[in-house]
């Protein structure tokens, strides 16, 4: 009850990959479902033609996947705040994480609340080392004090 699993099942790089994601993730999340795991985190962009996304005629697996964990659900992968409202209204998901979005705005929660502009991550800098493209990326009150001086 204290054990969260998270999976990516549509990710292909360096010949990993399944070639039957619905049937091997479908057995997981009835596993996890039996287990009673405390939450399940699925990694499926609802953009098509990322590496987290469904391949061209692949099914998305959230809505079967939901259907056999009852448990919290995580979805994450190129999500917006409307995006994440949506899958969550329609029950599919129970919350939505960010990864590349708080990378790139520090203060995500406040910009959504405000329904502030957002900051534009930086995939160039990322995996080369060191802090830029990171942690570098300027909050809403850094933005203002820099408008200000300006």
């Amino acid at each position: 009850g204290r054990v969260g699993v998270r999976v990516n099942p549509h990710y292909i790089d360096g010949g990993i990959n399944d070639s039957d994601p619905e049937a091997l993730f479908s057995h997981v999340a009835r596993e996890m479902e039996r287990l009673k795991i405390a939450y399940f985190h699925l990694i499926e962009a609802n953009i098509s033609g990322t590496r987290q996304a469904p391949p061209p005629g692949a099914k998305r697996l959230l809505p079967i996947l939901r259907k056999l964990f009852t448990g919290p659900l995580m979805i994450n992968a190129t999500f917006t705040r409307e995006t994440a409202d949506q899958v969550i209204g329609a029950g599919e998901a129970d919350l939505v994480s960010f990864g590349e979005l708080f990378i790139s705005n520090p203060d995500l929660v406040e910009r959504f609340r405000t329904g502030a502009k957002l900051n534009k991550a930086d995939r160039a800098k990322y995996y080369v080392g060191g802090p830029s493209g990171y942690t570098d990326y300027p909050t809403l009150d850094m933005e203002k004090a820099a408008a200000k001086a300006s």
